[in-house]
């Protein structure tokens, strides 16, 4: 019984790489970019005038379902956070942790995005436990 289901895991997981492979279902290739601090934390004990911390650009790539809010189309008008232009990123859950990201953007189409404040009704609608993240994202300016 335990080897039927792992073969039917391996098939799940199988088709949803041929889906998002095929840029089918919305799906579109996404690169992720966020900095973080390169410099260890100070040591109390010394003194020093060098105090500019070096950031490092990092980056990931990835596929995810990219829906482009458009009112006259879209489900989530009954949310005032989400706005015609806005972008609705879900993305496999195993990927990256972006909610611990600084300073993120995404590149979608050839355009940046950054992440939008949602609220607690809205977030509750979306992320299914254990196999996606949702995000959303506005132009960023």
């Amino acid at each position: 019984m335990n080897h039927y289901i792992t073969g039917i895991q391996r098939r799940v997981a199988h088709d949803i790489a041929r889906i998002t492979g095929a840029s089918a279902m919305n799906s579109a290739p996404v690169v992720a970019y966020w900095r973080e601090a390169d410099s260890p934390a100070p040591d109390p004990l010394l003194v020093s005038t060098h105090t500019e911390e070096q950031w490092q650009e990092q980056s990931h790539s990835f596929t995810a379902l990219v829906h482009f809010v458009d009112h006259s189309s879209s489900v989530y008008v009954a949310h005032k956070e989400v706005a015609t232009g806005d972008v609705i990123l879900d993305y496999p859950e195993q990927e990256v942790n972006f909610q611990d990201k600084g300073n993120i953007r995404f590149l979608i189409n050839g355009s940046y995005y950054v992440p939008k404040k949602i609220g607690q009704a809205l977030r509750d609608s979306w992320d299914v436990k254990g196999a996606t993240r949702t995000l959303l994202l506005m132009l960023q300016a």
